[in-house]
């Protein structure tokens, strides 16, 4: 469960899946709103994120409320995602506050110096306060990942032991940057990730962000990392992203599909009973909109097709 507590943000990837929705409403999720919403969740696994999460005035009061409602759980269930640019004495605090944190680490020339040196200290911090997890997106085959290399490298690298990785996918109106034609260098640029990383850290242990298809990696590469990687799967399963004015959408890509955007998550009952709409809503929209790529010439049978959004986009704007 993945709860998005602002739209706010201090960057502008060109990979994120958000694109204009920050743009468009920005709005801090209320401390009343997060509790209806631990109410109505029966699950203690929360993503904390937004937006970037540190830019909303009442986080350390989030993560109070969330611990405190999460009582018996393991508070290692509950994860803070940053671009890890938030302010050092904050971040000091939250590092009290929570057990895991994922830090969405960019390309070196994506930052000035000062913005540099806030986040290696940011890294600093949650790295020796929290279990760190490094997050990287390729956007494109030829990504330079200097930085995190770099990082593993030094100091910082001997207590991050988790790297997510992520084949930049369809954001809030297809407005993104990610691959609108597939090429199958996507997987050599993922499993040079993997070598290197591995070179430089053997235990290190990966997490792929989102579903994959065939069209984006041939399958001797596919097998492969299917071994390395946990969550590596060619089917997707939706993230049920909640945010401040009460929607729920099948994961951020399909914010702006209406089919599967619930608009007041709290007309249902409770989360399991959301969750089940979701699937069916998923399950018919895909029937209907069927594959828009050349699915019946594929010769990959394990191959289910891109993802529902990307299927929506190509066919709403006729990208062929």
């Amino acid at each position: 469960m993945i709860l998005v507590i602002n739209t706010e943000c201090n960057r502008s990837c060109s990979y994120c899946f958000e694109g204009q929705i920050r743009e468009e409403k920005k709005e801090n999720m209320s401390l009343d709103t997060i509790f209806q919403v631990l109410e109505f969740s029966n699950n203690p696994v929360y993503t904390i994120m937004g937006g970037e999460p540190t830019l909303h005035p009442e986080l350390l009061q989030i993560l109070d409320l969330v611990n405190t409602v999460n009582t018996g759980f393991n508070p290692s269930l509950i994860t803070l995602l940053t671009n890890g640019l938030g302010n050092i004495e904050l971040s000091k605090e939250i590092a009290k506050k929570i057990k895991c944190t994922g830090l969405n680490l960019n390309h070196l020339d994506f930052y000035t110096n000062e913005e540099y040196e806030k986040l290696i200290k940011n890294i600093e911090i949650f790295s020796n306060k929290t279990f760190l997890t490094l997050t990287v997106t390729i956007t494109d085959p030829k990504d330079d990942f200097t930085l995190l290399y770099d990082i593993l490298k030094s100091n910082l690298g001997r207590n991050i032991l988790y790297l997510r990785i992520a084949i930049s996918s369809p954001g809030y109106k297809f407005s993104n940057l990610f691959p609108k034609e597939f090429s199958q260098e996507y997987g050599e640029a993922y499993l040079k990730i993997i070598e290197t990383c591995h070179k430089i850290n053997p235990i290190i242990r990966y997490i792929n962000e989102c579903s994959v298809n065939l069209c984006l990696m041939e399958k001797n590469i596919y097998d492969k990392l299917k071994n390395k990687v946990l969550n590596f799967k060619l089917e997707c399963y939706g993230n049920f992203d909640f945010f401040p004015d009460h929607s729920s959408h099948w994961c951020f890509a399909c914010e702006g599909i209406p089919e599967l955007t619930i608009e007041n998550i709290f007309k249902y009952q409770n989360e399991t009973i959301l969750e089940a709409e979701f699937f069916k809503r998923q399950t018919k929209f895909n029937n209907k909109l069927g594959v828009q790529c050349n699915y019946n010439e594929c010769k990959e049978i394990e191959c289910l097709g891109p993802c529902v959004a990307y299927n929506y986009y190509r066919k709403k704007n006729d990208i062929i």
